[in-house]
């Protein structure tokens, strides 16, 4: 056994075996490690990492670990004083009026069946007040003014395009959503402008109206179908007689006697109803285009409409009459054919008189006011002229007519003499196409005109007063006026009309 120790002197205490043995071990792995150079290699690698981590930015510094240790500087928060506001604050005021709430947007319950006025009535100051003034029209317009060859030459002269001009009063949003058709009441006295929309509104505006008519600013606007209204046909012999055509397949006629829209014609499927057109001369017939290029004739007084047959093969887009022979119709379709019959006789496709082609989508076709010239706007950018009666060779002009799918396609439209051919512009402005020149002359732009005109109407009764509608429901009126202003265009005098020809008049 091991002698012990003093206690003042400390000796080491004996190791076991054991111990001894694992010690020899210890050393004879650290000898091993420091041969194979291990340590070494693990301490370069160590400084290799700090020292990329240190380049890429990884290692925070010190000031920037001390601050993220300081506790934030607490700013005094601003508050709005009307929310400081204490209750006796709010004492020392006058209670501010209470709004009238939103009239809720009556909704059909049926849409195949007559409906009164005042129950689809959404805007209006009075629906009595706007009856009687529309009864007003047909008691002051001579039957006289409303013959075919007198409609669009009432006044004699030429239009000025330079002369255009738009005011802030001649602007108003009569429908709330996207204008899809669009018509002036023909008469002279009142000008009274009607407009269909994408939700089956029905928007009249007295463009003219004053505070002696009353209140409001003039827009009635209703509801007499749960679809788009894809077309206006205003009666020549009745001018409160408006027809509209809708896609929930349904014609109506607005009658003010009954204040009632009657319904005139429904189909028993669901096709559409994409287009209609008055006859010239006559009170009681109107064509109407349904389905896949079907084409229906409307009278009054039967109860069961003349089916004409297929003129297309696709949707028919437009209809429209010649003014000096009513005998005379032509389509458009987006089929990409433009057709001209006589609808004394249509029994089958041969028997058209003329025919256009396009390579896209035709989206309007119109007869002039003459009935001597036929003007096409289509999907491919171009605008066809076609004399009439001669049907070969039709003049293509160049003009952008692709829009987006949010604005309805361009339509172009004659005015009221042969020489210009009104259409709308991604630019927003109103370009001018002449006959003369077959090429683009001039072109409408405003300030005040914010949005893109897609849809168009001409005045049949007063020369110089033309409409342009957007898809957000709003209507410029364009009158012609001698006075003019810096926004005006034009051209100088004894050169061709040619756009590098205008210049800025300022």
């Amino acid at each position: 056994m091991a002698s012990s120790s003093t206690a003042g002197d400390p000796s080491p205490v004996a190791l076991t075996e054991y111990e001894k043995q694992r010690l020899e071990n210890v050393k004879r792995n650290q000898a091993m490690i420091a041969a194979l150079g291990i340590q070494s290699a693990k301490a370069d690698i160590q400084y290799a990492v700090s020292k990329r981590a240190e380049v890429k930015g990884y290692k925070r510094s010190a000031d920037k670990r001390q601050r993220e240790r300081e506790e934030p500087v607490v700013t005094r928060r601003l508050r709005s004083s009307r929310i400081s506001w204490t209750s006796e604050d709010a004492q020392k005021l006058e209670s501010p009026p209470t709004p009238e709430p939103l009239k809720k947007v009556p909704t059909l319950d049926n849409t195949r069946r007559p409906v009164p006025l005042a129950s689809v009535c959404i805007q209006g100051s009075s629906t009595e007040r706007f009856i009687s003034r529309l009864q007003e029209l047909d008691e002051h317009i001579p039957l006289s003014q409303l013959s075919p060859s007198k409609r669009r030459n009432l006044q004699e002269g030429s239009t000025d395009p330079r002369e255009f001009t738009l005011q802030t009063s001649d602007i108003a949003r009569v429908v709330p959503e996207r204008i899809m058709s669009v018509a002036f009441l023909p008469v002279n006295d009142k000008l009274l402008v009607v407009a269909g929309d994408k939700g089956g509104h029905l928007g009249f505006w007295d463009v003219e109206w004053d505070d002696d008519d009353g209140d409001g600013d003039g827009v009635h606007l209703y509801q007499p179908h749960t679809s788009p209204i894809s077309g206006i046909a205003v009666q020549p012999c009745s001018a409160s007689k408006v027809l509209t055509c809708s896609y929930d397949g349904t014609v109506k006629r607005l009658d003010v006697d009954t204040s009632m829209f009657d319904l005139m014609f429904t189909l028993e499927d669901d096709e559409v109803l994409s287009a209609i057109c008055s006859v010239p001369g006559s009170p009681h017939c109107s064509y109407v285009g349904e389905g896949l290029g079907f084409l229906k004739m409307l009278d009054t007084r039967e109860k069961v409409p003349v089916s004409c047959g297929q003129i297309h093969q696709r949707r028919i887009n437009t209809i429209d009459m010649s003014m000096q022979s009513p005998w005379l119709m032509v389509s458009s379709s987006t089929d990409t054919n433009v057709c001209v019959w006589d609808v004394r006789k249509m029994k089958r496709n041969q028997d058209m008189l003329g025919q256009i082609q396009h390579q896209k989508a035709v989206h309007s076709a119109q007869f002039s006011p003459s009935g001597n010239s036929i003007a096409t706007c289509s999907y491919d950018n171009t605008i066809a002229i076609m004399k009439w009666p001669s049907v070969q060779n039709p003049t293509y002009v160049q003009h952008p007519n692709m829009n987006n799918r949010w604005i309805s396609t361009f339509r172009a439209i004659w005015g009221w003499d042969d020489e210009y051919i009104y259409v709308g512009n991604m630019k927003r402005t109103i370009d001018l196409i002449s006959t003369k020149y077959e090429a683009e002359c001039h072109w409408l732009s405003s300030p005040l005109m914010t949005s893109i005109p897609c849809r168009l109407a001409a005045h049949p009764m007063r020369r110089g007063i033309l409409a342009g509608c957007t898809a957000g429901g709003q209507i410029y009126v364009w009158r012609e006026n001698v006075r003019r202003d810096s926004t005006n265009i034009i051209w100088r005098k004894g050169e061709p009309f040619t756009r590098r020809n205008l210049q800025l008049e300022g």
